[in-house]
């Protein structure tokens, strides 16, 4: 199958999820070809920005964040019309202007979403979806299966890791600590770490660890190269995952997560058990017993996760035993394997690819 794989807009985690399914599909035998869309948005932001510089004074050289978001969509219809694929597979997608999706169905050709932020931006994905038109669509959790149909077929599909990446054995490099989470820190997170944090994203207890990512409370603080992150995984004693309940991002309050809105794990759940490491998770999404069965250590708020913490940097031998048997647990969840059992049979079924 010849598939043209619609990266992004953003250079951090879900570009992850785009190279993932690049190299996953190119290895399976398919003809890849890839539209680095954050490149595109540089270069007419970049543009723009330097024409109304050139012309202060002329009122046609201000550009608004939907025309740079146009030009820079429409070079995914010129790389469609030069490579021809049978699918554009878009990852994400929220980012492309809708004439992007006009004009690929004026093509005639099949638009197959990934959705990667499912509970937490639902409304936004059903927005895109409506005025996008995609033939197919993947959704990350299982829950918003049902809210999202109605458009076209949706499918769930699992986060999934890449084994280049994501692999056990010893660090590479000083990446060693007691206890380490790196994501973005939402209020929810800020809160359940509370006791945690200091200034400078450092622990003040006795232990050795590391908590980094963006917040709106402390400073610009980014999150680290997703290789990096993997070392820190294979460095630690205990990896923290604390699933949101934020809804939104960042920059918008949309409230929190209702009960029962989401099922499934998050991909930090399987990169932490692909690199060996032992893992301490909460405990709200049902998916994770399916999935690692006792394998992963559960808490239920903050101070079941402090005595959790002790409890497990003493016990050597029980954290170490749990690693090893989520990491055997997840050998057949990497991207190629997601790929041939759900992604190419559900495009064959509803494409007929």
């Amino acid at each position: 199958m010849k598939i043209l794989i619609a990266f992004p807009g953003p250079r951090h985690s879900t570009i992850d999820v785009a190279n993932g399914w690049s190299a996953a599909l190119a290895e399976l035998g398919h003809d890849v070809t890839e539209f680095r869309f954050s490149y595109l948005i540089d270069f007419f932001i970049t543009a723009y920005q330097a024409w109304e510089r050139a012309h202060p004074n002329n009122p046609g050289a201000k550009f608004t964040n939907e025309q740079w978001q146009a030009a820079a969509s429409k070079q995914l219809i010129v790389q469609a019309v030069h490579d021809r694929p049978d699918i554009v597979l878009m990852i994400s997608g929220m980012q492309y202007h809708p004439i992007a999706f006009r004009l690929l169905h004026n093509l005639k050709i099949p638009i197959v979403l990934i959705l990667t932020e499912s509970p937490y931006m639902d409304n936004r994905q059903l927005l895109m979806m409506d005025r996008g038109g995609a033939n197919l669509t993947f959704t990350n959790d299982k829950a918003s299966v049902k809210p999202l149909s109605g458009f076209c077929p949706v499918v769930y599909l699992p986060h999934s890791y890449n084994p280049a990446t994501h692999y056990s054995g010893p660090a590479h490099g000083d990446y060693e600590t007691d206890i380490y989470f790196c994501g973005t820190l939402f209020p929810d997170r800020l809160e359940q770490f509370s006791e945690l944090l200091s200034d400078r994203s450092h622990m003040q207890t006795e232990y050795d660890a590391y908590i980094i990512g963006p917040t709106n409370h402390r400073g610009g603080v980014e999150l680290i190269d997703n290789a990096e992150n993997a070392e820190w995984y294979r460095g630690t004693k205990i990896a923290l995952n604390h699933h949101r309940v934020w809804m939104g991002d960042l920059r918008a309050d949309e409230g929190t997560l209702p009960g029962g809105a989401a099922y499934s794990l998050n991909p930090r759940a399987y990169e932490i058990a692909a690199c060996g490491a032992f893992q301490l998770c909460d405990d709200q999404r049902p998916e994770l017993k399916k999935v690692f069965g006792d394998s992963i250590a559960t808490y239920n708020g903050k101070a079941d996760m402090m005595d959790k913490i002790k409890y497990y940097l003493a016990h050597d031998a029980e954290r170490k035993q749990m690693a090893k048997r989520a990491n055997e647990l997840v050998r057949n969840c990497a991207f190629i394997n997601r790929a041939q059992e759900i992604l190419i049979p559900a495009i064959e079924k509803y494409l007929g690819g």
